[in-house]
């Protein structure tokens, strides 16, 4: 069995990627990225939200480092960077068929 500080601190970091993902456009912008770059537009039409919302989203899942972003003349790309959330989209797609194969 773990020892109990131990499981706490998974515990925690758990609750947090659970909470980041638990916001439906969050949840989507990541189902979108999951299967390459893209940048900010057109993810916007991708998950049919405002530029506004889409780019607060982007903010926070980049701060929180799940995912990256890069300059390209006057578009910015963002791409997936923590693969602990690749691990765990593979699994979301057996459940819950959110994303694509890769």
């Amino acid at each position: 069995m773990e020892k109990p500080k131990k499981l706490e601190e998974r515990c925690v970091m758990a609750s947090k990627v659970f909470k980041t993902l638990s916001h439906p456009l969050r949840l989507k912008i990541l189902c979108n990225l999951f299967d390459g770059e893209k940048a900010v537009g057109e993810l916007e039409e991708l998950c049919q939200g405002s530029q506004s919302l889409v780019s607060q989203c982007l903010k926070r899942l980049e701060l929180e480092g799940y995912v990256g972003a890069r300059r390209e003349g006057e578009n910015v790309y963002y791409s997936i960077t923590d693969e602990r959330l690749v691990e765990l989209f593979k699994s979301f797609e057996q459940v819950f068929c959110c994303i694509k194969k890769k």
